[in-house]
Formats: C-alpha cells, sequence, structure tokens
C-alpha cells in the first residue's frame, strides 16, 4: 500500500517572497520531512502509510510535525528578526483534502510582535533540522534561549536566558568534558582562538568610564580571590611576555591585586607590568579586546550566573533606579549575545544550508 501525501501550511501577510530554507527536517530515525520556509509562508510536507487527520496532527503528543513547525518559526525568527502577522494555516491531507485550521492560525498570531535584534544566518540555523537528535539538541536549545532572552521583558530573565544560551552552546564545544572548570576553560580558549567580530565590536563601545566602575568587584572577589583558575587568570594577565589588554590589567590590579594572595610573592614583578598598563591604557596598541570579552564572559558573567541561580543575591522583583540599579546587567546581556551570535556562526555559519 503506497503511502499517503500531507502538507501544511502556514501563510504570512507580507510583501516579500524571498526563499528562506528548503530541504528536510529529521523527526527520528528513519523519518525526514520536507519543509520550505519563505518570507511569505511556512509549508512542511510529508508522506505517512495512514491518512493523519487534521486534529491528529498537532496535537497529539508526540507530533513530529508540531517539532518541525516549532522548528521553522524559530528559523524565521533568527534570520528574519521577527514573525508577520498570520494570514491562515491550511492543511492539506487524503486525497485532495483540505482544511482551514483556524485555532493555530490564532495561537501563531498571537507572535506577531515578535521582534529580535540579534539575527543569525541562514547557513547557521539550517542545521537547527538536521541530524541526530544530539546533533540537534546542539543548536535547537541555545537559539531557542538566545531569542527568549531578546525577547524577556525583564532585564534579569534576559540574561539569564542568555546564560543559559551560551551554556548549551559550550557544553557542546566541551564535548566529553562534563567538570565545570574545563568547559569553562575550553568557552576561553575558543573565545581566545576566534576572531569574536561581534563581541570584540561591542566590548570597545561600552562606556569605560562608568560600565567597570558599575561591577561588582567585592561580590566578585569574594566569590573568585581563592579560586585557582581565577589567580592564575590574574598571573598570566601580568606576565611579560602576554598579549594583554592594558586597560583591563589597570582595572584588575587597582581592584584586586591586595585581594589576590597567591600573588604576593610576584607582588614586585606584578606591579611593574601594572605602572606599565596604568601608562598604556589608552593606547591602541595595548589595546586587545578579546581579553575584554573573556574575562567579563567566563568571569565576571558566570559569577553573576551563579549569584542568580543560587539565589545569591534577592531577586530584583523592584528597579525603583534604573540607573543605580540596572546599568551593568543588560550591557552584560547584550555582551552575551554577541558572543552566542559570534559562537554560532564560527561553529555552524560554514555549514551548508
Amino acid at each position: 500500500m503506497g503511502k499517503i501525501s500531507h502538507s501544511l501550511t502556514v501563510s504570512f501577510r507580507t510583501d516579500g517572497d524571498e526563499e528562506l530554507y528548503r530541504g528536510t527536517s529529521f523527526a527520528r530515525k528513519g523519518i525526514e520531512d520536507q519543509v520550505v520556509i519563505k518570507e511569505s509562508s511556512i509549508t512542511i510536507s510529508f508522506e505517512r502509510a495512514k491518512q493523519k487527520l487534521p486534529e491528529e496532527v498537532l496535537d497529539s503528543s508526540m507530533s513530529y510535525i508540531r517539532t518541525h513547525l516549532e522548528r521553522a518559526l524559530m528559523y524565521y525568527l533568527a534570520v528574519k528578526g521577527n514573525i508577520p502577522e498570520c494570514d491562515g494555516v491550511t492543511y492539506r491531507y487524503g486525497f485532495g483534502k483540505t482544511e482551514s485550521m483556524k485555532g493555530t492560525a490564532e495561537i501563531i498570531r498571537q507572535w506577531k510582535d515578535f521582534k529580535v535584534n540579534y539575527t543569525l544566518s541562514p547557513e547557521a540555523c539550517g542545521r537547527l533540522f538536521r541530524g541526530s537528535d544530539g546533533e540537534l539538541l546542539s543548536l535547537v536549545n541555545p537559539i531557542s534561549f538566545f531569542l527568549w532572552s531578546q525577547l524577556s521583558d525583564s532585564p534579569h530573565e534576559a540574561f539569564r536566558a542568555a546564560w543559559s544560551s551560551l551554556n548549551a552552546l559550550y557544553t557542546n564545544i566541551a564535548a566529553k568534558d562534563t567538570q565545570e572548570e574545563k568547559k569553562l576553560r575550553k568557552l576561553s580558549e575558543f573565545i581566545k582562538g576566534h576572531d569574536m567580530e561581534r563581541a570584540c565590536g561591542f566590548v570597545m563601545d561600552i562606556d569605560n568610564d562608568r560600565f567597570w566602575k558599575d561591577l561588582r568587584w567585592y561580590g566578585f572577589m569574594e566569590k573568585n580571590a581563592s579560586n585557582w583558575r581565577f589567580k592564575t587568570f590574574f598571573q598570566e594577565q601580568f606576565a611579560d611576555k602576554a598579549k594583554r589588554d592594558a586597560l583591563l590589567g589597570d582595572i584588575l590590579y587597582s581592584r584586586l591585586f591586595d585581594k589576590i594572595e597567591a600573588c604576593q610573592e610576584l607582588k614586585d614583578e606584578i606591579r611593574d607590568r601594572a605602572d606599565f598598563f596604568a601608562g598604556k591604557k589608552d593606547s591602541d596598541k595595548y589595546c586587545v579586546p578579546v581579553n575584554r570579552v573573556e574575562f567579563l564572559v567566563c568571569f565576571y558573567c558566570y559569577y553573576k550566573r551563579n549569584k542568580s541561580v543560587h539565589a545569591g543575591d534577592a531577586y530584583p522583583l523592584f528597579i525603583i533606579s534604573e540607573r543605580s540599579e540596572n546599568y551593568a546587567e543588560p550591557v552584560l546581556t547584550e555582551l552575551l549575545w554577541n558572543v552566542i551570535s559570534d559562537i554560532i556562526e564560527e561553529k555552524y555559519g560554514a555549514c551548508e544550508s
């Protein structure tokens, strides 16, 4: 008995009709259905041995078509930056049967105001549809949190979601390493080993006079003063032969030196290097943006992540002074968006769409 053809089409109210993606979407071993994404529509085509009725196609607990559609909407938002208003959902099944799925169209219309400023390339997002379950998780999860972070109305939730996205990415980069210290080291190595063009450009545009002073140095040091990974980082920052950022070196020395007991035996050497950095912090020749990115992401943002997840600070339910209470966190969140974009494009953007 031959298989029966089905298709589900979501139409959007938009003037464009450019094709964004055409290919298979992995469901499980042995099942890969067809997805075509245009500016004006999303169409999922599939064949099954039995006729699937409209009430079965999206609402069953193991609906592969629902999974395809959710990935396709994620792709659309990540690539185009918005979800247009839904013009209708049409389901074709059996032998010439067609049904308008008004309930599904109403659900999709709720997302017409979804807009993000940080988008991803079609080449990278094409990986949302392909590979085994494990390979899919390497992008589906981080992109979902990346988008949700940008959509969140709460600055603190935006930060938490952005870190979750990055966490999923560096866990994948670390592969078989399960210890958090080793995974963070792999993230540091990735950052230092790639261009990180977006993140480096963003960190150079930060208001240095205010931003660096606004970070919570006391709490940061309380957490990191005895951390061997940070002490190693601190010592390497002041190594004579190290190509390090002078602004970061000046800030770290002036705010942290007296707290790092392990560095006391290197006191004179570090002070000499710190004096050098202090005199060069405004020099373009001693500006190494990737060092700032590495420090802010792998140390400071990780410290903030721990404070949040483990309830080390009260949840910011009520922000009375945006200027005093809520300046640095949105800046850090935007830095994470740039880092996430860079990692996804560096690791997945060169793949075929």
